[in-house]
């Protein structure tokens, strides 16, 4: 939820990861953000490789990388901040393409 006066608008021309980009710069700009440790909602697939957008691992990879960019380019963030939520960001990838592979050899065994 937010309120309806936030300036911050989505950015229509990003495909993958435009809710991230959205609430990095909302953030990023100094508004104030409150976390709810509440479920808002529930799944029923893996949160990655099962389908939709979350299936094209890389794409997302580069639009997460893209964003940190963006706000260092804009000088939001510091660039030594990017680089080291850009090393984050790809550990996390590598860690996700062991866990989608090992899924699919599972998957295929049974």
């Amino acid at each position: 939820m937010f309120r309806r006066e936030l300036p911050v608008l989505f950015d229509a021309r990003k495909r993958y990861m435009e809710d991230h980009w959205w609430l990095l710069d909302v953030v990023f700009s100094g508004y104030s953000v409150i976390a709810l440790s509440l479920p808002m909602s529930f799944t029923y697939k893996a949160d990655f490789g099962e389908g939709g957008l979350s299936n094209r691992l890389w794409q997302m990879e580069k639009a997460e990388l893209d964003n940190y960019m963006r706000l260092g380019r804009a000088g939001k963030m510091s660039m030594l901040l990017v680089y080291l939520l850009w090393a984050y960001s790809l550990t996390k990838y590598a860690r996700r393409i062991v866990v989608f592979l090992w899924r699919r050899s599972v998957g295929a065994t049974q």
